[in-house]
């Protein structure tokens, strides 16, 4: 815990005076891009701390079953199904070692290197991006369902795409989103999102997700049977084997996370005529924490649908960094990013429990 704060401080206090030697080039959202140590300071510091971990999440269970993989095997046979590309890459790393440690690091490697990168080229200001990485639980739940994050350091390799408004871009960011579903199939979902926001913000369908929501949180019981029949024949069967969603030993997520989830979009819909600037990105952001919002809603029943929140985070901390420092006047700007800073640190602090196991022989 204590070295992550340290790295904390060590690259938001980097990235803030990288920004006052910018790069010549400009950003994804049209601002100035920090100096390029911005970028790879966090990036080293925290795939590092990521990568020689050896407890952390369920981390000990993907070194479990990468220590049960039998040397020499042959490698797993490709049929383009969901996790099939995390298995071969086991099946790779096991062929060099029989250490799982270049595996754990690997996997860091994919799930975060994209992600700052992003960050760095997309968000704005980057250093309150790289403050919201850590404290909006990011980094460190990405050590805690290794597979899916993974995915999502795939998946924002097409950001490009998915914020493109070019007509051709849909089929280039399709081509990405089914690598990344063969290492984690509910990658499959930013396929549909790709269209459903790409509408303009605040239309009735903005009302009509956020209705859905409630109304799936409230007739959770009664809507269980044809959505376990739904996930039955799937890669989730097993959350119907296991009375994952019936046994009452799985609770939602907090009340207080869905209160945190709903800044942005209060935020958003603030500053809806200075989101106006971003053109279609402005109104794809804003859609994704709308969705992102529903969702902390309907996990309210059951924590596992905050997975799906995976894939949306990088594009949360992009609009919320922009929304704070751009969205008001100076004035309204400078309370705004007081409060954020004050209420991810808040939020992060009741997300401790997602690093306190966190044990490697060369940070104990």
């Amino acid at each position: 815990m204590r070295e992550l704060i340290i790295m904390t401080i060590i690259a938001f206090v980097t990235a803030a005076f990288a920004e006052r030697r910018p790069s010549r080039r400009l950003g994804g959202l049209g601002y100035p891009k920090p100096n390029i140590i911005a970028f790879i300071l966090p990036a080293i510091m925290f795939t590092v701390y990521s990568g020689l971990r050896q407890r952390c999440g369920d981390t000990y269970y993907y070194i479990h079953s990468y220590e049960l993989l039998q040397e020499g095997m042959d490698m797993p046979k490709f049929t383009f199904r969901g996790n099939q590309m995390f298995e071969i890459l086991q099946w790779l790393c096991r062929r060099v070692t029989d250490d799982a440690q270049l595996f754990i690091f690997i996997c860091a490697v994919i799930s975060l290197v994209p992600v700052i990168y992003i960050l760095y080229k997309y968000s704005y200001p980057f250093d309150l991006s790289i403050f919201l990485f850590v404290t909006m639980g990011y980094f460190s739940l990405s050590m805690n369902g290794m597979r899916q994050y993974v995915a999502a350091g795939i998946l924002v390799l097409g950001t490009k795409y998915f914020l493109s408004e070019r007509k051709g871009a849909w089929y280039k960011f399709i081509l990405i989103a089914l690598i990344a579903y063969l290492f984690h199939s509910s990658a499959i979902i930013m396929i549909p999102l790709f269209f459903i926001t790409r509408r303009k913000a605040w239309t009735p369908l903005t009302f009509i997700i956020l209705t859905a929501s409630v109304f799936f949180f409230m007739m959770f019981q009664d809507l269980l049977p044809s959505f376990l029949g739904f996930i039955e024949d799937s890669t989730y069967d097993r959350y119907v084997e296991n009375k994952w969603f019936t046994s009452g030993q799985e609770g939602g997520s907090s009340i207080e996370r869905v209160f945190v989830m709903a800044v942005p979009v209060v935020l958003s819909y603030m500053a809806r005529h200075r989101l106006a600037l971003l053109g279609r990105k402005g109104d794809i952001l804003v859609n994704l924490a709308v969705v992102n919002f529903a969702i902390s809603i309907i996990s309210l029943n059951n924590w596992i649908f905050t997975r799906f929140s995976i894939y949306l985070g990088t594009y949360l901390i992009i609009l919320i960094a922009w929304v704070v420092t751009q969205g008001f006047n100076n004035k309204s700007a400078r309370y705004f990013y007081i409060m954020c800073i004050a209420l991810y640190c808040f939020y992060f602090y009741e997300l401790r429990y997602s690093i306190q196991d966190y044990w490697s022989p060369y940070f104990s």
